[in-house]
């Protein structure tokens, strides 16, 4: 990720007291900077990029007109100290309506106290969050979870209305980060630790997600997927129809020599030889079993291109601009994955959206699914004197033909659409090994 994405805009008043300034939101609270999951009113300052990015989400979402409710309703249902739900107030002071929930009594009384000190009008709710989205319809909902988020699945999709948007984020989650038990238990699959491992993670959850979703007869759309620190952020948009999105759930065989990877095909009949999916070779050359079966995970696009574009437009009116500009740019080549060697930059032009049926997916899919999965350069590169830089081995694959970008889940791989073997042979071929 770039050095951008590091520079998280906030102003420590005095952070052992509690007292904290982000994006000209001043918030207090009682917690321990040392253990602050012990604290009932959570908050940790290396997650502002995460908020810069569902703030600048909601001023997309609402750029798209398809709300069914004029204001937008907004909830930000495990608020904490409030500083998500308190900031879209303040730069969204009209075309929403916000509430704040939290079931802690204390941290209740900090964000009610908190909201008076900023001068803000919101809703502040002192409920189970399962329970007020059963008994509230909320069309923008964003939930920041300190561990396991599928704990809230099911309560999500109960009223969530047709183009309603969710914003779910989850740290420090142990089953999304290889704990295959708690993996198999909280997101019905199996994963392990892999150099891909963060978008298998993601990918698993979008596929927890949508199951969840199908219960409902709904259907999700995925529109961005970020990976910050120990943290997962996801933006979907529900839809109607189960049938699209379970279509896209699909098992992955893995080997564990190589790494290479492939999808099983969508049939109800058996394979009767799963690793020839793989165009390694290792099953054939190595004793024993190599190749394991992971998932199910999403098989379908973990980024829009268009949505990614809009937010990029309006990311440049907000004081986080310098926060996450950098990295929705990042963003936006990882989701076109282009094979040509013109790199996008930063500018200062207007982005143009493009019209609504392009902004959603639709039957008839206009831009090219990006490449699923990346490779580490590390771990497949020749060994030798000479490892190629990223940006050099992205060149080198699009001089070949193949579509190739960096990614933001790993700073030292490449998102490709070209083999393993297509991608080892370009990097034997562009090194000092003869």
């Amino acid at each position: 990720m770039s050095d951008a994405n590091a520079d998280v805009t906030l102003e420590a008043e005095n952070p052992q007291d509690g007292n904290v300034s982000e994006f000209d939101i001043k918030i207090r609270g009682e917690w321990d900077i040392t253990t602050p999951k012990k604290s009932e009113v959570f908050y940790n300052k290396a997650f502002a990029l995460n908020r810069a990015i569902i703030s600048t989400a909601l001023a997309a979402y609402m750029d798209l007109g398809v709300s069914v409710f004029d204001p937008v309703r907004c909830l930000d249902g495990i608020g904490s100290t409030g500083i998500g739900g308190l900031l879209w107030k303040k730069y969204f002071p009209t075309g929403i309506n916000v509430t704040i929930n939290d079931t802690h009594p204390k941290a209740y009384e900090y964000i009610k106290e908190n909201a008076t000190q900023n001068n803000l009008e919101v809703t502040v709710l002192n409920k189970d969050t399962c329970v007020l989205l059963h008994e509230q319809t909320f069309n923008f909902i964003s939930l920041d979870c300190h561990t396991e988020a599928a704990f809230y699945f099911d309560s999500i999709f109960r009223n969530l209305p047709k183009f309603g948007f969710l914003a779910i984020t989850t740290k420090d989650d142990a089953s999304l980060h290889g704990m295959s038990p708690k993996a198999l238990r909280n997101y019905g699959g199996f994963i392990s630790r892999t150099a891909y491992s963060k978008e298998l993670a993601i990918r698993l959850f979008l596929a927890a997600l949508a199951r969840a979703a199908a219960l409902h007869n709904k259907d999700i759309e995925v529109l961005c997927s970020v990976s910050w620190k120990s943290s997962f952020t996801v933006l979907v948009m529900v839809k109607r129809g189960a049938k699209k999105s379970l279509s896209n759930i699909r098992r992955l065989i893995h080997c564990n020599m190589c790494e290479d990877r492939a999808f099983y095909p969508i049939s109800n009949h058996p394979i009767e030889n799963p690793s020839s999916l793989l165009g390694c070779g290792c099953p054939a050359r190595m004793p024993g079993k190599v190749a394991i079966e992971l998932g199910p995970v999403w098989c379908a696009e973990i980024f829009n291109v268009d949505f990614l574009s809009l937010m990029l437009s309006k990311c440049k009116k907000f004081p986080w601009q310098h926060t996450v500009e950098a990295l929705l740019q990042q963003l936006l080549n990882e989701a076109r994955c282009s094979s040509s060697s013109c790199i996008d930059t930063l500018t200062d032009e207007k982005v143009e959206p493009p019209n609504k049926k392009l902004r959603l997916s639709s039957d008839e899919d206009t831009i090219e699914q990006a490449p699923t999965f990346y490779f580490n350069l590390h771990r497949h590169s020749p060994k030798g004197p000479q490892l190629l830089r990223v940006e050099k081995a992205v060149q080198c694959l699009q001089k070949k033909g193949f579509r190739a970008s960096r990614t933001h889940f790993d700073p030292e791989a490449v998102r490709t659409n070209a083999s393993l073997k297509d991608l080892v042979e370009i990097l034997r071929e562009n090194s000092s090994i003869k």
